[in-house]
């Protein structure tokens, strides 16, 4: 018997977990009821850990044994797109790819959601990092090869500039509370459908 209705999970980087206290899966999940949500980040190179640790989906597995319906968020940071990483954009819309659809092979037909969103900036990012990280999220949105159940901008104004102290912390990379506030505005009526029914 599945005990929690609706389950949603948030997989990324540290910026899930930004700033402490107010980051913006916490701040999405405000005033949802009959929903709970966990909150799992790698800080590094998340897209290509995820792939690659078969225990993660071991761990994600189980959620879809409990929840009725599971909605997974996928954001990603702009070391998935480092010269550590060395991932393309093309790369990384893959290995985000690969993710969904592993996810999606965990539920029963219809049970399991994945969105994804663009990467926010990041300052000082290296020129050729920085064009990965356009090229992926332009293939994001696009979604050609339907990945994705929803996408949606996450990088566009006012986050979309890491030297505005409003939204972005001094490493001008992690957000503020505002930042979250953002983010949590123009997530939840892309996961709210996913969650009704």
């Amino acid at each position: 018997m599945r005990t929690t209705p609706n389950l949603v999970v948030y997989i990324g980087q540290s910026l899930n977990g930004q700033p402490v206290g107010h980051n913006y899966p916490d701040t999405t999940m405000t005033g949802l009821r009959g929903v709970s949500y966990l909150n799992a980040f790698i800080a590094g190179v998340a897209w290509l850990q995820f792939k690659r640790t078969q225990d993660w989906f071991n761990y994600f597995n189980y959620f879809a044994t409990q929840a009725r319906r599971v909605v997974y968020v996928m954001v990603g940071g702009t070391t998935d797109y480092s010269t550590t990483a060395n991932r393309t954009g093309a790369q990384c819309y893959a290995d985000q790819g690969t993710i969904a659809t592993n996810l999606r092979a965990l539920g029963s037909a219809g049970q399991v959601k994945v969105i994804s969103t663009t990467t926010h900036p990041s300052g000082p990012f290296p020129a050729p990092n920085e064009a990965n990280r356009v090229a992926g999220n332009s293939l994001v949105m696009g979604d050609a090869s339907a990945y994705f159940d929803a996408v949606f901008d996450a990088a566009q104004a006012p986050l979309n500039d890491p030297a505005n102290t409003t939204y972005y912390q001094g490493d001008q990379t992690h957000g503020t509370a505002a930042w979250a506030d953002q983010m949590a505005a123009w997530m939840r009526p892309v996961i709210t459908p996913f969650l009704i029914g």
